[in-house]
């Protein structure tokens, strides 16, 4: 009898949730806010491709899209009270998230 064993690791994967809350009363209620992102692996290089997002909106219901992730500049937008969340980024990626400036 022969058994052969592969040992194969699993690719594990993680997500990223950003969120928009307003406070005092400098931004108008509808105001939407831009958000940059990128993404690095564990090892600096950028991280691409299409990945899935849920957007939570203020009155609590949910939307699904994709977002895609280059190299370059990423954008997305939130109003208050909204979140997404994107699934499916390599565990271990370091993520930087800026805002942009307002003038409220």
């Amino acid at each position: 009898m022969t058994i052969q064993v592969t040992n194969s690791k699993v690719p594990t994967t993680g997500s990223l949730t950003v969120s928009k809350t307003v406070e005092g009363t400098g931004a108008p209620e509808n105001a939407t806010f831009d958000f940059g992102l990128s993404v690095t692996d564990a090892g600096g290089s950028a991280v691409t491709g299409t990945f899935d997002a849920t957007t939570t909106h203020a009155n609590g219901t949910t939307s699904a899209a994709q977002i895609t992730l280059t190299a370059d500049a990423n954008e997305f937008s939130l109003s208050n009270g909204e979140s997404i969340t994107i699934s499916g980024l390599p565990d271990g990626a370091d993520y930087t998230v800026t805002e942009a400036a307002k003038a409220y």
